[in-house]
């Protein structure tokens, strides 16, 4: 399905600013970015969105104001559009655009949402 709503955007990943962190930061990054990775991997690389969705909602019931919630908030409103769940994702992505999150990913949630097939 090369008209998904995701077909135009790249994954979001993590910034590489954290590979300028100490150790001692890092270490305490790794439970975050471990469970980051996972849902990511899920996701992106074996296109596994019933599963991936599960492993985004981990992490942010884990890592709510995590260093990827962000990413993670947007990836999992992607999720739940591959899997046909328009409304959930619609009302994720408003969130988004909105910016009740802060300022990730308005503009690349608000063309999520315009791509959305309509609710009839």
């Amino acid at each position: 399905s090369s008209n998904s709503p995701s077909s135009s955007n790249s994954p979001s990943t993590p910034s590489s600013s954290s590979s300028s962190s100490s150790s001692s930061s890092s270490s305490s990054l790794a439970p975050d970015l471990s469970a980051y990775g996972v849902a990511h991997r899920l996701h992106f690389e074996a296109a596994d969105y019933t599963r991936a969705l599960t492993a985004w909602n981990g992490y942010l019931t884990r890592f709510p104001t995590g260093t990827f919630a962000p990413e993670a908030r947007l990836n999992r409103a992607v999720c739940l559009a591959h899997l046909g769940r328009t409304t959930e994702a619609r009302a994720a992505l408003t969130a988004i655009a909105q910016g009740t999150y802060g300022r990730y990913g308005r503009e690349q949630a608000q063309r999520l949402l315009d791509a959305l097939p309509r609710a009839r």
